[in-house]
């Protein structure tokens, strides 16, 4: 799959604006318009994941649907945002590679009158954003920390231990987050000792390299939690190595984790991951792609929305989240689930759509 994915993102960098316009029929062919999505990148099926539910949503209410791969790289972002000015779509989603660095383009595309919807990445000094989707990244990191302490004391019979956590770069708030939400559990908790260390770029390399030399400074370690499924994929291949066990086999460390992505998934079925929360990437997407087509269609943001079927339905189910109004402009956050081997062969998780 990868080496697929790689030859698209070669063909995406080779479109010109002229073939994009040739491309998206827009408002002919019986549709009534075109919504764009600039996605940060599609070499992670996270966000190949993302394009393909927000493209079945906005095809489903009749509107063309196109993507534009920014390749992980800024300036190939800077550089659609400006030809989808061009463009004139109804209305662009976007996810950013640098949610700073591509303010003003950003801004460029509002002035020219199209509506903006963020998926996961804020973007918080753009000025206000006509609506912004994104998973409770606090909130898992949250769950992070319930998931690891109550592992911890089933252990100890209390709340003890030495714990590593291995972050993602914190330049990407989604890392700044899942750091503020596991910390504002585990600093209750002064008989847990606790590290903290960055894998600078998001990568699993370094997060592998990491673990390791903790693990060989430090062999009576209780604890990892691991900011992400892609940083997590480097690590049971470590703990292994140093002579680990899965989960039911001493000696074990806890793991927990963030995405429920198709490389962590078959580590907790194997018992070497305790725990991922999933991060709600599907349903994130096709909110924000429904929200899209409405603002188009001249609809305001209530103050709760409906929520989606997981998977890759677009049926609503009967439940609500809240939109709150942050200063970048309303924002929702989808709801996360916990996910450990129990449920980990659930086919409704995206990380088993996409493996």
């Amino acid at each position: 799959m990868k080496g697929k994915i790689k030859i698209l993102v070669v063909l995406g960098l080779c479109v010109s604006l002229l073939s994009l316009v040739m491309a998206s029929p827009g408002t002919g062919a019986g549709k009534k318009g075109l919504i764009a999505y600039s996605v940060c990148w599609t070499e992670d099926p996270f966000w190949v994941a993302s394009v393909d539910a927000a493209g079945k949503m906005v095809e489903s209410l009749g509107y063309d649907f196109k993507a534009l791969n920014a390749a992980n790289q800024n300036l190939r972002q800077l550089e659609q945002l400006h030809d989808i000015i061009a463009l004139g779509p109804d209305a662009l989603i976007v996810s950013a590679v640098d949610s700073r660095g591509i303010i003003s383009a950003v801004k460029k595309v509002k002035e020219a009158g199209i509506p903006v919807i963020v998926i996961i990445r804020t973007l918080k000094e753009a000025g206000e954003i006509d609506f912004t989707a994104k998973a409770d990244m606090v909130g898992i990191g949250q769950k992070s920390a319930i998931n690891l302490l109550y592992l911890l004391r089933t252990r100890y019979g209390d709340y003890k231990g030495k714990v590593l956590e291995v972050m993602g770069e914190l330049g990407d708030e989604a890392s700044v987050e899942f750091h503020a939400g596991f910390m504002s559990l585990m600093s209750k908790f002064p008989e847990v000792k606790l590290t903290s260390k960055e894998a600078e770029a998001w990568s699993f390399e370094a997060a592998a390299d990491i673990t390791e030399d903790w693990l060989t400074a430090y062999p009576d370690t209780d604890g990892i939690y691991s900011h992400s499924d892609w940083l997590t994929q480097a690590l049971p291949p470590v703990l292994k190595r140093l002579g680990y066990k899965p989960a039911g086999e001493d000696p074990h460390i806890f793991m927990v984790s963030s995405g429920a992505m198709p490389f962590g998934l078959p580590y907790v079925k194997e018992g070497y991951i305790d725990m991922t929360t999933e991060i709600p990437i599907l349903k994130t997407s096709k909110i924000a792609a429904y929200w899209a087509v409405q603002l188009v269609e001249g609809k305001k943001i209530p103050g709760k929305i409906q929520l989606v079927e997981p998977g890759m339905s677009i049926k609503f189910i009967d439940a609500e989240t809240e939109v709150i109004i942050e200063k970048w402009g309303p924002t929702a956050e989808t709801p996360s689930k916990v996910i450990g081997k129990i449920n980990a062969d659930d086919p409704t998780i995206w990380g088993n759509i996409y493996k």
